[in-house]
């Protein structure tokens, strides 16, 4: 399936409303919107308008370390010097996870949207840059083309 747009929908209930009103818009407009939820209550919320939410931890169970190999393939692809360095960011947050709990996360993330456009065709990613790691991997496969 084609969508014109992929929009990362974080944690708070603030955030769901922003993006069910900028996918309703989007929607009304003849565009098809995917919308990425982070929690099931989001995904929940969403999928009673819209017909394309995805849940990015589905049938996912975090792995205590990432594999390497993953790990250094991802790096290499996508440009990071470090994936360590990559989910920084988010760790500084007051309820972030560690460094070593986030890795195994960026990698799913990574492999979950190398998925997601093996399967469809995608014309943007909707995506404010913060220091969640969905937000930097979508800008960093954005940037890698």
């Amino acid at each position: 399936m084609h969508f014109d747009f992929l929009i990362p929908v974080l944690y708070t209930d603030a955030e769901a409303t922003f993006y069910d009103g900028v996918a309703r818009h989007l929607e009304r407009a003849g565009r098809t919107v995917a919308l990425l939820t982070m929690t099931r209550k989001g995904e929940r919320r969403l999928r009673a308008s819209h017909p394309h939410v995805f849940y990015l931890y589905d049938g996912w169970t975090a792995p205590r370390v990432a594999d390497p190999a993953d790990v250094s393939e991802i790096e290499q692809r996508y440009g990071i010097d470090c994936i360590a360095d990559h989910v920084y960011a988010e760790s500084r947050y007051l309820s972030g996870m560690p460094t070593a709990r986030l890795i195994p996360r960026a990698v799913h993330t990574f492999r979950w949207l190398e998925t997601f456009l093996a399967t469809h065709t995608l014309s943007h990613f909707v995506n404010n840059i913060g220091g969640e790691v969905v937000r930097r991997s979508m800008a960093r496969m954005a940037e890698s083309g």
